[in-house]
């Protein structure tokens, strides 16, 4: 590790003079965190711009990406243009965000395994970290609501909710397609 950069997050590092703003931001294996609180950002804070820029670039690229999927059965992301909010959106938001859902296939895809079969994207309970994390909100937001409730709201056993983090559309997309297969 420099001694010009700083740990925000297991293993995230950023630059200490920009705190991290319109810099390169870069991983390590090692924790390293300064003496001074005050200069360690909090989980959801860590590397400002950087975070928001690549997760909303790539979360568009993958929420096409799986829209042109035939084992996906709907993708939910304000940035496309069939979305129910896309108008509002475009109104509201320069970008659309990192978050997305997405209804796996069930009858060709179990949702289970899907889950297990990931690599880069981690199954978590809490989103938006810069890892890119999944959940499946029928057994975590979503799971102290009767079959009845869930039903109405249109979550599913077979839908992700997806936090797109720092890692690259690409590799993303890669282990979204090598779980679905």
């Amino acid at each position: 590790m420099k001694k010009d950069t700083q740990c925000v997050h297991s293993g995230t590092y950023v630059d200490l003079k920009t705190k991290g703003i319109n810099t390169p931001i870069f991983t390590s294996s090692s924790f390293e965190y300064l003496d001074i609180p005050e200069n360690v950002y909090p989980r959801y804070f860590n590397t400002p711009n950087q975070k928001t820029v690549i997760d909303k670039l790539c979360a568009l690229e993958i929420a096409r990406h799986l829209q042109a999927n035939a084992l996906i059965r709907k993708v939910n992301y304000p940035g496309l243009a069939d979305h129910p909010g896309f108008d509002i959106a475009c109104k509201q938001m320069r970008a659309f965000g990192g978050m997305l859902s997405f209804e796996l296939d069930d009858q060709k895809i179990d949702p289970h395994g899907f889950l297990r079969k990931l690599n880069l994207i981690r199954p978590a309970l809490s989103l938006g970290g810069v890892e890119t994390i999944i959940c499946a909100p029928v057994a975590t937001s979503h799971a102290k609501l009767t079959d009845k409730q869930r039903a109405e709201l249109g979550v599913t056993e077979s839908l992700m909710r997806l936090s797109v983090g720092i890692d690259d559309a690409s590799d993303i997309i890669a282990d979204i397609e090598q779980a679905l297969h």
